[in-house]
């Protein structure tokens, strides 16, 4: 597989990759219309550009995803709430934190997708006449 076709391989897999986990990721609200674009991304990427070493593009769109989720958390007041549900005595107000989400999880699991799409890639690079068979270096 020539290097221009890897490329455009792994960057449309990725498209699909990415647009097939945010649909799932925001299924409950604009996900439900990502789903039928993914879709369609989906059978345009098949069809044209066929299943090769860059399907681990796939892997890499949905680490990207992860991570746009994981950079959101972030940005949007750190950690979720861990104080107690009830009030101390004497307190009149309501309780305050940080909200959202945790994002560590979001950044760790985006990260591993990517560099275990990276590392697909790099394992494949010897591939041969179609067959799907690791790379192993020459022995000296």
């Amino acid at each position: 597989m020539t290097n221009n076709r890897l490329r455009a391989g792994f960057a449309g897999w990725a498209v699909v990759g990415f647009l097939v986990a945010a649909a799932l990721l925001s299924i409950a609200s604009i996900g439900v219309y990502i789903l039928p674009v993914a879709l369609v991304a989906l059978v345009v990427v098949a069809r044209v550009l066929s299943f090769g070493r860059g399907t681990f593009g796939a892997m890499a769109g949905v680490g990207a995803a992860l991570l746009v989720v994981a950079v959101r958390s972030s940005s949007e007041g750190g950690a979720p709430c861990t104080v107690p549900s009830t009030l101390a005595p004497g307190q009149l107000t309501s309780v305050t934190c940080g909200g959202g989400v945790n994002a560590t999880p979001w950044y760790v699991v985006g990260a591993v997708a990517l560099v275990l799409a990276a590392a697909g890639v790099w394992l494949t690079r010897g591939r041969q006449n179609g067959t799907a068979t690791l790379w192993v270096p020459p022995h000296p």
